[in-house]
């Protein structure tokens, strides 16, 4: 019974500490994020616009705008 407490004991200390490391790292992800967020946008919209040249033309684009 005392094994099988201590066991447990254990498993909670191990699993608690996994959880903190887990949402450490999930912060410095999402900080990073943030900083390359405004790179992914340029690069999105730059392929929605050569999307768009592809689908109307050039001439097509400038007329829209």
């Amino acid at each position: 019974m005392i094994a099988c407490i201590k066991t447990f004991i254990c498993h909670s200390k191990k699993k608690n500490f996994n959880e903190a490391k887990l949402k450490k790292r999930l912060k410095e992800i999402a900080e990073k994020i943030e900083k390359v967020a405004g790179e992914i946008s340029l690069s999105i919209l730059a392929y929605n616009i050569k999307r768009v040249i592809n689908i109307v033309g050039p001439k097509g684009l400038i007329l829209a705008l």
